[in-house]
């Protein structure tokens, strides 16, 4: 089935599926280190390249979150919360990996993409099947990481603090066009994810230079993802 969906006052046909049944993730990362790449303006092309590397030795398994999909074509999941982001990016269609969205923003599904549950706003779920989702798709990827049984999450691309003013500089390729911009509230997820830190002591490691979440302990990446 199609919809047409307006874009720039311009409908394009977008492949819609009927609301499908809940996704729950599968231990099948278990014992591998996560590496979960989110949009913040310190991750580069060098990191790319360097996680790249390591997912094709086998090492570590991969998951981007939203625009990071494209520098990080190899990860095993792309997870990004809102539906409008996956209806301009046309589903991405060519992506072999996993795709998954939350649930709370679908009467539908798009095509490809599997719907994970919305657990509540604040906390972190551990148990596979539902997220709390803290206005932010980071926070929601990390509990998936950990729901799909990684032993250790590795963040990268966390900066929570733009690195100028302004919606250029919040992520690694400036800033997402209309309808996708949005006003962040970075000093409320760096509080939030304390909740997620708290759930899982010594489970996840910030591998963001200069990052503004201090509630998990900092480390190189190169020593993150080392075998």
């Amino acid at each position: 089935m199609q919809r047409f969906v307006k874009r720039g006052g311009n409908p394009k046909p977008v492949q819609i599926e009927p609301l499908q049944p809940l996704w729950i993730p599968q231990p099948d990362w278990a014992g591998k280190t996560a590496v979960v790449i989110g949009t913040g303006p310190s991750f580069d092309v060098a990191q790319a390249r360097q996680i790249g590397l390591a997912r094709s030795r086998g090492s570590i398994r991969v998951l981007a979150v939203n625009d990071a999909a494209f520098p990080a074509w190899y990860a095993d999941l792309v997870f990004a919360a809102d539906r409008k982001w996956w209806i301009a990016r046309d589903n991405l269609p060519n992506f072999e990996g996993i795709k998954v969205s939350l649930s709370a923003s679908y009467w539908d599904a798009p095509k490809g993409v599997r719907l994970i549950a919305r657990a509540g706003t604040d906390g972190c779920e551990l148990r596979p099947g539902s997220v709390y989702t803290h206005g932010h798709s980071g926070a929601m990827a990390v509990q998936l990481a950990a729901q799909m049984g990684a032993a250790k999450i590795v963040l990268v691309g966390f900066d929570m603090r733009p690195s100028g003013q302004g919606q250029a500089e919040r992520h690694f390729f400036g800033g997402y066009e209309d309808p996708l911009g949005s006003k962040p509230n970075m000093a409320k997820w760096v509080k939030d994810f304390r909740a997620i830190a708290d759930a899982m002591p010594g489970r996840i490691l910030n591998a963001t230079p200069g990052s503004a979440l201090d509630c998990v302990p900092q480390i190189d990446l190169s020593a993150a993802i080392a075998h």
